[in-house]
């Protein structure tokens, strides 16, 4: 028996049943690529109050161009334990919803408005905001209503096409907290990032429907799906010429697998 009838024996049955099942899993992430965590924008919008708007001439937009770290919002389910008969059964009793951390990098010219919007949204709501303007007012620190101080942020991420693969909108949502920002002559060249932390009531996914484009980015990931397309058609390939017999097809592939100078022969 020669090489090619021992290869032709391998592919069509002697081979791991597995083969099929990869050639498939390969053709469908070509198909449909993969998501990309970079393509994404941040709206904070339906803000109720005035006192912290951007100064004028600066775009409200401008905190979306800035934000270049998001998160989508995770859950959990909280649950009982409860013995009824043999072992211990869990129960799920409510929901709940992890906060998430939005990062936006801050100006280094004109009217420093990231730091100034956030901080004075958290003065809002701690009752700091007239203590902020007039040093000297004594604060009671009084806390306003949520409905007063939350307002709606909105979170899309897109395909590489540039259509949207799905929309995210928080309700409810506001400021926990803001990170310190270290100040250091270690840190040339740096891009300052504030970090803010936001709670929120409910959240809605809507899932959007995207024609995949089988245009890759360049990068890592862009690379690695195009070597798998090309891969993914050698196999195809490689499996029909063996089935059908005409092994001079083979030739044809060896450049897309990195073989140069390669020729097939039928012993």
């Amino acid at each position: 028996m020669g090489i090619m009838d021992s290869v032709s024996e391998l592919m069509n049955g002697s081979a791991p049943k597995t083969t099929n099942n990869m050639l498939e899993g390969l053709s469908d992430l070509r198909k449909y690529d993969v998501g990309r965590s970079s393509y994404f924008k941040v709206e904070v919008f339906n803000v109720p109050f005035t006192g912290v708007a951007p100064s004028s001439g600066n775009d409200p937009k401008s905190l979306s161009y800035l934000c270049h770290s998001a998160e989508l919002p995770g859950e959990s389910t909280a649950t009982v334990s409860q013995k009824i008969y043999g072992v211990n059964e869990k129960f799920s009793v409510m929901t709940g919803y992890n906060d998430i951390q939005l990062a936006f990098y801050t100006r280094g010219s004109g009217d420093e408005m990231v730091r100034k919007f956030f901080q004075s949204w958290l003065a809002f709501i701690t009752g700091r905001d007239e203590t902020v303007k007039q040093i000297n007012l004594e604060t009671t620190y009084n806390v306003k209503y949520k409905s007063e101080y939350a307002a709606s942020i909105k979170i899309t991420h897109y395909a590489i096409s540039g259509d949207p693969l799905l929309e995210v909108t928080l309700f409810d949502a506001f400021p926990l907290s803001i990170n310190q920002i270290p100040l250091s002559w270690s840190l040339q060249n740096q891009a300052q990032s504030l970090n803010v932390v936001f709670a929120y009531t409910e959240y809605q996914y809507d899932f959007k429907y995207v024609i995949g484009t089988k245009s890759y980015a360049k990068g890592p990931l862009g690379q690695l799906l195009e070597t798998t397309k090309n891969l993914t058609g050698a196999a195809e390939t490689i499996q029909g010429s063996i089935k059908s017999g005409n092994y001079s097809m083979l030739g044809s592939v060896a450049p897309s697998m990195g073989l140069s100078n390669f020729s097939v022969s039928r012993g």
